[in-house]
């Protein structure tokens, strides 16, 4: 979705999900895709490639840790049921399910998050 003039995340069912990535890529953003699970439940899922692949840069630290910690955090707070508990990924990928009405909000805020963070941690 638009924000700030920048598209911030795509929903994994809409066509144009391949030029989103392509887009990320020339922009070296965060990849960052809104998967439906369930009339409840989506997956965000996010991948960082696109923002280190270009110009061969790497992180000082881990991002995934960060957004581990705030994920449980969320899950805790709205009692997601743990058989809909998922965390699946890698330093600079990761997927979590959110309930569906939470998706875009945090889509967004996680976008800032990254961007910041990959700002901060280049090296």
């Amino acid at each position: 979705m638009r924000k700030d003039g920048m598209i911030k995340f795509i929903h994994k069912n809409l066509p144009d999900v391949g030029n989103h990535w392509n887009y990320c890529l020339l922009n070296e953003i965060p990849h960052i895709e809104i998967i439906p699970k369930s009339r409840d439940y989506a997956m965000i899922s996010y991948d960082l490639f696109p923002c280190i692949s270009n110009s061969n840069h790497k992180l000082k630290t881990d991002v995934s840790e960060n957004v581990i910690n705030i994920y449980r955090t969320y899950a805790d707070f709205y009692s997601l049921p743990k058989e809909r508990f998922m965390l699946a990924g890698g330093p600079i990928a990761l997927g979590f399910t959110v309930r569906r009405a939470h998706a875009e909000p945090i889509a967004l805020q996680l976008f800032d998050y990254l961007a910041n963070f990959i700002k901060k941690n280049k090296i």
